[in-house]
């Protein structure tokens, strides 16, 4: 019973994967400065009937009617996060009637969930399509990315395992160095990714680029950090733009970070999420080194596929003309056969007529 979740968001589009499908461009709006603060330290377990988004615990009763279990959550706990003025109101003109009911309804209607304290009886809960009916009224700029996360991280967990929590299983993450020598990166343009710890219960990781990657990794980041394990270093000549659209790219998956460490503001620091473990995040970086190169390289690379063609179609005159001359070579040495013949057949002739007029002389000696 408790894997089985009831979500009827006709918003909602889910493959034959159980994975939510949703156009990561409605993200692009937001204002990629602002640090998305509400799915840092999230959980939903359906198992354990708790739900905590940006540390928050919500006020949540786990309904379970004909083996189907249905989130609701108190209303005014998630319009605050939402920071609505007047969360009542807001409950009031925003949330569906379908989508909203009092506390007293859900008292004794099944789930593990002792009652909650402190919780008046008509205190209104919403299920999930009335928390989506509250996130797309709300103001606040990080509302969308919000509702991006759930869709695209929480739900698909929800369905597959019944739980989710924004960080993995802690895991020890392998260091580069482990296969190769920091010097067969030394002066060259690279982008790297270390793991620098947990911070605010999550697992963040600083990315960058680099020219000098000794230099920033001995002098720079380990004066900076406690602890900086480099993960990933991969060489590219772009790394400029290949930093800036992995930058983007963590941005809109709500996994980009500032955090103040050592009284120090740091930036480009990433988590790590359920769906997107470390593993898909250096893939996704590689994907973006092997998609952007430089313009020169690719002028470069244009002109080498140019010449080869121009090479090709060279090649394949040389094969037409020679083509030609073995036709023409035939044709000649057809003609000269022919000629041949044509002798053959004149001596053949000449020589009959040698022995007419032979036969004609002796017959007629005068």
């Amino acid at each position: 019973i408790n894997n089985i979740i009831n979500i009827v968001n006709n918003d909602i589009d889910i493959d034959n994967n159980n994975n939510v499908k949703q156009n990561i461009n409605d993200m692009n709006d937001t204002n990629n400065n602002n640090q998305i603060d509400l799915v840092g330290n999230s959980i939903f377990d359906m198992n354990k009937e708790l739900i905590l988004i940006a540390g928050k615990k919500i006020n949540s009763i786990f309904d379970v009617t004909n083996n189907v279990k249905t989130i609701w959550m108190m209303g005014k706990d998630i319009a605050e996060i939402l920071e609505y003025k007047d969360t009542k109101d807001a409950i009031k003109e925003h949330v569906s009637d379908m989508n909203k009911v009092n506390y007293k309804n859900l008292l004794f209607r099944g789930g593990n969930s002792p009652p909650l304290k402190g919780i008046q009886k008509n205190t209104v809960f919403i299920n999930l399509n009335g928390f989506f009916e509250l996130i797309s009224n709300s103001k606040k700029k990080e509302a969308k990315q919000l509702q991006f996360w759930v869709n695209n991280e929480v739900l698909p967990s929800l369905y597959n395992n019944g739980s989710y929590s924004i960080q993995p299983t802690k895991i020890v993450y392998k260091s580069v160095y482990d296969d190769k020598t920091i010097t067969e990166y030394d002066n060259k343009n690279v982008v790297y990714i270390a793991h620098v710890g947990t911070f605010n219960n999550e697992e963040l990781f600083k990315f960058g680029l680099s020219k000098n990657v000794l230099r920033r990794d001995f002098d720079k980041h380990r004066k900076n950090f406690e602890y900086f394990n480099m993960i990933l270093i991969e060489e590219t000549d772009n790394n400029i733009t290949v930093e800036d659209l992995f930058k983007k790219q963590m941005n809109v998956l709500n996994l980009l970070r500032s955090c103040t460490i050592n009284k120090k503001t740091q930036t480009e620091l990433f988590t790590v999420s359920i769906n997107f473990s470390i593993e898909k995040i250096k893939e996704i970086m590689h994907n973006i080194i092997i998609s952007k190169p430089l313009p020169s390289i690719i002028n470069a690379n244009n002109k080498i596929t140019l010449l080869e063609k121009e090479n090709e179609n060279s090649f394949e005159l040389e094969k037409i003309k020679l083509k030609i001359k073995k036709e023409e070579t035939k044709q000649i040495e057809k003609r000269i056969e022919e000629i041949k013949e044509l002798n053959k057949q004149y001596e053949l002739k000449y020589k009959l007529l040698e022995l007419e007029m032979k036969y004609n002389k002796k017959r007629d000696p005068n």
